[in-house]
């Protein structure tokens, strides 16, 4: 997952300075940049990710020096497995499901959406405390429970494998892009003009 920012002119205006000082100034606004979007895109993230675990993989990376510095803005997929499908969604063409285990973790920690699900003794299943929402543990009535849970992810896993799911624009990728453009120019400008603050 990247995006690109192409600098229009910069060979002409490169002729007229030290270019390896001004290139050593671009390189580090651009990684400034990079990480601003990386901050935009964690922030998204955040909102709509319980876990903690993707915004805290996302960042940015330089490669290469001065004129010729590439910032990759993404994630450790293999840390955070679940990035992708959140940016981009989900569509298999074979009807494969997503992990209905990871489904049923996510209810568990959203009472909203496993509203209506309750133990063998008729309690909810899932109820706020001080630390925030849980499941309510027992014996049978946990097992019971549980299970309920179980079931309803099985369905939204069949569901997403059958017509898969999309976000559009509007995921943490895209978002945080989005937010951090505007300032992107801003920032490599300042780098370049000796003013960005250290």
């Amino acid at each position: 997952m990247s995006d690109t920012i192409e600098v229009i002119g910069l060979a002409r205006a490169t002729a007229l300075f030290d270019s390896a000082r001004v290139g050593r100034q671009f390189g580090t606004g651009l990684y400034r940049a990079g990480q601003e979007v990386a901050g935009a895109m964690a922030r998204s993230a955040k909102a709509h990710h319980d876990t903690g675990r993707l915004e805290q993989q996302i960042h940015a990376q330089p490669f290469g020096e001065g004129f010729a510095t590439e910032v990759h803005v993404g994630i450790s997929t293999g840390l955070a497995p679940e990035g992708r499908p959140l940016a981009f969604g989900w569509k298999s063409t074979s009807g494969k499901q997503p992990p209905t285990q990871a489904i049923a973790e996510w209810l568990s920690r959203h009472p909203g959406a496993a509203s209506g699900l309750t133990n063998r003794a008729g309690k909810a299943l899932v109820f706020r405390t001080a630390a925030g929402f849980v499941r309510r543990r027992g014996t049978v009535a946990e097992v019971t429970g549980e299970s309920a849970l179980r079931s309803r992810a099985f369905l939204i896993a069949r569901a997403i494998g059958r017509r898969g799911y999309s976000f559009g624009r509007h995921d943490w990728f895209h978002i945080g892009i989005d937010e951090a453009r505007p300032k992107l120019a801003a920032i490599v400008r300042s780098y370049l003009t000796g003013q960005a603050e250290r």
